[in-house]
Formats: C-alpha cells, sequence, structure tokens
C-alpha cells in the first residue's frame, strides 16, 4: 500500500481531494503484496491504509514501493521485485514459482524478461534509497505521520493528501 500516494496524486486535482465523514471512495491505485503466501486479497475484507514506514524499516522496500505507485511499472515486474526485498526470495526461487490459475500450473509464473527486470528495478530501488533527496523526503513523511496535529480541524480529518 506504500505505494498509493503515486496513484492517487495524479488526475484528482493535484494530489488531494476530500472524502466527506461517514462517505466511501474508490481509489484505483498500483500496489503489490508484500507478504508472500499470505491469501489473496478479499474485496469483503476491511483494510487499514498505513504509512510504510509504520510497517516496515526497510529504506529499500519503501524506495521499491514509491517507484511502484507511480504507475510505470509492470505488475509482474514489480511483483518479483516486491517479493525479493520484502520476503527476502531469491531470484532463483522467483524463477521456480509457477502459475496458480487452473489448468496453468505448468507455466511459469514470471518470465525470465520480467525477473531481469525486477533484478534493475530493485537495483535502481536501492540506489534511491541511498539518495539524500528522497531520504530528507521520507523524514519529513515520518514525522509528518508520527504526532498528529491537534490543531487540525474538523475539516481536515478527513483529507487524504498524494504526493
Amino acid at each position: 500500500m506504500g505505494g498509493m500516494g503515486g496513484g492517487m496524486g495524479g488526475g484528482m486535482g493535484g494530489g488531494m481531494f476530500s472524502i466527506p465523514p461517514e462517505h466511501t471512495a474508490k481509489l484505483a491505485f498500483n500496489s503489490v503484496c508484500i507478504e508472500y503466501g499470505k491469501a489473496d486479497p478479499d474485496p469483503t475484507t476491511n483494510y487499514k491504509l498505513v504509512p510504510v514506514s509504520q510497517y516496515t524499516n526497510s529504506e529499500q522496500l519503501s524506495a521499491l514501493l514509491s517507484l511502484i505507485g507511480k504507475g510505470a511499472i509492470d505488475p509482474l515486474v514489480a511483483q518479483a521485485a516486491a517479493w525479493n526485498l520484502a520476503n527476502n526470495m531469491s531470484w532463483q526461487e522467483l524463477a521456480a514459482k509457477r502459475s496458480t490459475q487452473p489448468g496453468e500450473n505448468d507455466f511459469p509464473y514470471f518470465t525470465q524478461q520480467a525477473l531481469f527486470q525486477a533484478q534493475q528495478l530493485v537495483i535502481d530501488a536501492r540506489g534511491l534509497s541511498k539518495d539524500p533527496a528522497w531520504q530528507a523526503l521520507k523524514a519529513k513523511e515520518l514525522n509528518r505521520t508520527k504526532k498528529p496535529d491537534s490543531k487540525k480541524s474538523k475539516s481536515e480529518d478527513h483529507v487524504v493528501q498524494g504526493r
């Protein structure tokens, strides 16, 4: 869910919008599974969006999720990179993974090209995680999410902000 900021920012009024209290909204965003082996998402389950910093302290995973959130990455490439960083799955394990679609279990889940691109994506995420400008942005976001501002007005309680 960490990539949500990039997915919401484009095309929705500069990244900010308001959802009135007691209302819901459907938002498209780019995401990946970062807990390999858990059940697939279920639309009947209530999910809670949290900042990446509340889930992990891995700068590399946080950087990867930021890249994924921008939406220009093939979903399978993003998924392979995410499982590599979040779950320490080796490229060999990912290459050996088979499709779970009925009748397709003889097919690889990831193509060799997707795995190659995922390896490059992990390299890019590692580089981004060391970038001073990115680190400053993440520190600013972390400070913003750590302490709720008690001076916020009631109308600000339901504002969701993207980057």
